[in-house]
Formats: C-alpha cells, sequence, structure tokens
C-alpha cells in the first residue's frame, strides 16, 4: 500500500517530504491497581495531508509479546470509547499539539493490559489509507508485581562512568541468587541478546560491575561510553523463577556529532534569594536536515555543577539527586524551576535536551545537545538577613550577659577568699 501511495503522489505531480511514518510510546510505566495512569502517543505522517485527510488514533491492549498479536480495542476505528471503558477512560487532546494524544485511565484493574497499543490511521473520502502504529506499545507494571523494569534511556557524555538501573520489587532482593546483563540493538529484550556480564563469574566481567549485589543489581559501565553498546538488558534469577526486564535501556551518547545538530543556549548567572523560587532558561535551536513534523518526542534534563553531575531535574523522577527531589519541574519547553531555593543551590546548572526524530518507517534517532551551564547565585533573603541578624545580636547580647555573670562570681569569689585570708591572719 505504501509504494502504491508514493506512485500516486509522484504520478500526480504533488511534492513529497522528508516526513515518514512512525509512532512513539513509552515502554513502560509503573502503575498502582485503582490509580490512574495518563498514556501519551507521539506521531508523524509522511506525505503533506490533503484537504480531505482525516487522522484518527485507535488505543488497544494486548497480551503481547508485540502490538502486532491479537489485540482487544478500548477505542474503534471512529475514535469511539468501548463500553467497558466508558466510565475509566478519556482521551487527552490538545489543538496545538496536532501530532500527539493521550489517554487516562482511572481505577486501573491488572486486566487493562498487560500492553497497552496506539494505532494511527489515515483516512481519505471515509475509506483508511495507511496504518502504522509503535510495535512495541506500552508495558503496565503493577506495583507488587514480581518483575523488573528499566528506564527507556539513558544520556551520557564522553568520559562519564555510567550506571544503568534495574528496578525490582523489595521482597525479592532475599532471593535474588544472581543478576545478568545483556546487550542488543532493539527496545525490548525478547529479540537475540549477548551476555555482558553475571554475578556467577564476578572476575570474567571485563569494564562492568554491579553497584552492590544483591541489594543493588544496577549495571557499571566503566568502559569509555563511545566505545559500548546501546541497549541494555537486565535479568534477575531467584530461587524460584527468573525474571526478565521487558523493555531495553537505550544508552544515548552526546558526542561532537550529535550536539552539532541544533545548539542549547543558556544565560550566564543569574540571582535568587533563599526561600523563593527561580527559573534558569534554556532555549534550543532549530534542529537540522528534518523537518518539525519528523520530531517524536523531546526530553529535557539539568545536571548540576557539571555535565557530568547529579540531576537536577529528570524525567524520571528516581534519578533526580535527593536533595532537589519534588522541588523542580520544566515550564515552557525548556526552563528549569525551583522551589525552596537554598543556600545550597548555590551551584551551576547544565540544559540537556535530547530529540528522538523519525528518520524513517518506524526508525528513529535520538540526538542531544548542552548548554556551557548557568551559575546560580543564591543570597539571603531580607527577612532571613534580618532573621540572622536579630539571632546574631541574641547570641551577642546572651554572651555578653555570661561573660557579666563570670565577672560578678569572680569578684564574689576573690572578694570572699580575700576576707578569709584576713581573718586567718588575725588568728
Amino acid at each position: 500500500m505504501r509504494l502504491s501511495i508514493l506512485l500516486f503522489y509522484c504520478f500526480q505531480g504533488i511534492r513529497s517530504t522528508s516526513g515518514y511514518f512512525c509512532v512513539h510510546q513509552l515502554k513502560a510505566l509503573t502503575v498502582m491497581e485503582n490509580g490512574s495512569i495518563t498514556i501519551p502517543c507521539t506521531f508523524t505522517y509522511g506525505y503533506d495531508p490533503r484537504e480531505d485527510t482525516q487522522y484518527t488514533v485507535r488505543w488497544e491492549k494486548t497480551k503481547g509479546p508485540t502490538c502486532s498479536n491479537t489485540k482487544e480495542e478500548i477505542i474503534d476505528y471512529a475514535e469511539n470509547i468501548i463500553d467497558k471503558y466508558m466510565e475509566r477512560l478519556s482521551k487527552v487532546q490538545n489543538p496545538s499539539e496536532k501530532q500527539k494524544e493521550s489517554i487516562t485511565i482511572k481505577g486501573l484493574k491488572r486486566s487493562d493490559g498487560p500492553i497497552i497499543c496506539c494505532e494511527v490511521s489515515s483516512i481519505i473520502k471515509g475509506k483508511i489509507d495507511y496504518i502504522w502504529w509503535d510495535k512495541y506499545g506500552t508495558t503496565l507494571h503493577f506495583t507488587g508485581d514480581k518483575s523488573l523494569s528499566q528506564l527507556d534511556e539513558l544520556i551520557a557524555v564522553p568520559g562519564e562512568q555510567i550506571t544503568i538501573p534495574c528496578y525490582y520489587p523489595q521482597e525479592t532482593s532475599q532471593a535474588i541468587q544472581a543478576v545478568s546483563w545483556y546487550i542488543g540493538d532493539r527496545d525490548i529484550c525478547l529479540f537475540r541478546r549477548d551476555k555482558i556480564y553475571t554475578s556467577d563469574e564476578p572476575h570474567g566481567n571485563n569494564g562492568y560491575s554491579v553497584v552492590n549485589f544483591p541489594t543493588d543489581v544496577s549495571l557499571r559501565i566503566h568502559k569509555d561510553v563511545r566505545s559500548v553498546y546501546t541497549h541494555y538488558c537486565c535479568q534477575v534469577t531467584t530461587i524460584n523463577e527468573t525474571l526478565t526486564s521487558r523493555q531495553a535501556t537505550e544508552l544515548v551518547i552526546a558526542d561532537s556529532t550529535s550536539s552539532s545538530q541544533f545548539t542549547v543556549n543558556q544565560p550566564n548567572n543569574i540571582t535568587a534569594d533563599t526561600e523563593g523560587s527561580v527559573t534558569l532558561n534554556c532555549s534550543y535551536s532549530p534542529y537540522r536536515h528534518y523537518s518539525d513534523r519528523d520530531v517524536l518526542w523531546v526530553n529535557i534534563y539539568w545536571r548540576i555543577n557539571s555535565t557530568h553531575g547529579p540531576y537536577a531535574y529528570h524525567p524520571y523522577q528516581e534519578m533526580v539527586h535527593p536533595s532537589y527531589r519534588g522541588r523542580t519541574n520544566i515550564t515552557g519547553s525548556a526552563d528549569l524551576h525551583i522551589q525552596g531555593v537554598q543556600i545550597a543551590d548555590n551551584a551551576s546548572y547544565h540544559c540537556f535536551v535530547m530529540i528522538k526524530m523519525c528518520v524513517g518507517d518506524n526508525q528513529y534517532q535520538q540526538i542531544i545537545a548542552y548548554g556551557e551551564g548557568t551559575r546560580l547565585i543564591v543570597k539571603e533573603s531580607s527577612k532571613e538577613s534580618l532573621e540572622n541578624g536579630n539571632n546574631l545580636l541574641i547570641i551577642m547580647s546572651i554572651s555578653a550577659s555570661l561573660k557579666l555573670i563570670i565577672a560578678c562570681v569572680m569578684f564574689i569569689y576573690l572578694k570572699a577568699t580575700g576576707a578569709r585570708t584576713r581573718a586567718v591572719r588575725r588568728q
């Protein structure tokens, strides 16, 4: 069908664009039973839409392993919510985001998955013209399940030592007997993989280790990140079973080639008072070689003190440094907002921008650029300065009072001692 579409546009003389057909979903989300979750779906389309072209988003669920397997509708081709989800599901659309749709499911049940699939259709004159979807969908991990989970991606710069997290239920840690790590070339861990680390052979894992087996089986990479693989999968063996993470973690390197495709700009300095809030600005230039329509996803990260430093902001809260967790968020397109500013926030902050591009039908490329850093200069607020001044006065007053009391005691002591001495002499 795709070939016929391209031939049609060629013979009709209609200009083709550089766009491609892609759909992108987060690979996994951790959810709670009876809770709620919002699942986003972004997509691109491969040619300039005709005036009578419509795009519809269909949502389905499957037991997997991929969205190419048998699925059950949640929202049909006419974009109607099926009856069993009518009271629990809603669509989230923003008119300014024509290439994105999300759904929110309330009162989550374990039967609501485990994989949610997003499928996009172009419809011309009431007939389906082309259908495309994210192959792997979004896996719902219910808290308390015996399952492993990983981050979808991690960023790194040359010279940085990387740790790739592997999360598992706390009750599992007591039963862990071994952990292995594999590398591959896919977003999920169902396909061919090569083992690079195993706790059974700790001396044969050149360039790799785990943080603290068995309490933390996250993988440490001691090699130059420019020479390592891209997708990493965690596998844990317990007394009763072997657990394998479904989604792989993609390691995305910010090298000179990728960062040259666009630039990130930050101000040199900004001043803030303690106890208030501050916003650190970050902007990025248009990306070269591709059009805006080819952009699937933009992730923002902020790191502290250096490009290797801990995170002041990360899309995954578990990656944020504890002293910033719950105090930072992104405003605008990439600005960092810090609440409850503290003296300890005196530092430089580096803005990272990662763009996921559609570079072929269901083919992706992620590119990163980062800024030179903004120095945050924190000053005591006038209220805090006044309080500190008052506290200093109180301390000085107490000190002076203590000195006076000590002097009085010494005077009384000396006077009493002198009186006793004179009495002895008279005797």
